[in-house]
């Protein structure tokens, strides 16, 4: 480790300040610091626009739902939803399923 050090030391402070090698060194090591701070600006605002998103979507939540308390999944032809079919109140019963995929 304290050869590598030695080396970068060597080739990025050297006495003479017109050394190709140090311009190429500090134009590289600013196009990488330009990178990640945009990779970083992007990632953050995307982040901020994820709860935007999320809440456009909440925004369209049903008025009542149905969620299995054990498992994943519930048989839906069971009398209670027969009873809700039924019902003259209700329009429409859509059913989905729904799983995060990550």
């Amino acid at each position: 480790m304290n050869a590598s050090f030695y080396i970068a030391k060597r080739y990025l402070f050297s006495k003479k300040s017109t050394n190709a090698i140090n311009m190429i060194s500090g134009i590289s090591m600013l196009g990488v610091f330009i990178g990640s701070a945009a990779l970083i600006i992007i990632l953050s605002v995307f982040n901020g626009f994820e709860g935007l998103v999320l809440s456009m979507y909440d925004s369209y939540s049903p008025h009542l739902k149905v969620e299995a308390a054990k498992g994943k999944s519930f048989d839906p032809q069971t009398p209670f939803f027969k009873q809700l079919e039924s019902d003259a109140q209700i329009f429409l019963i859509p059913m989905f399923c729904k799983k995060k995929l990550y």
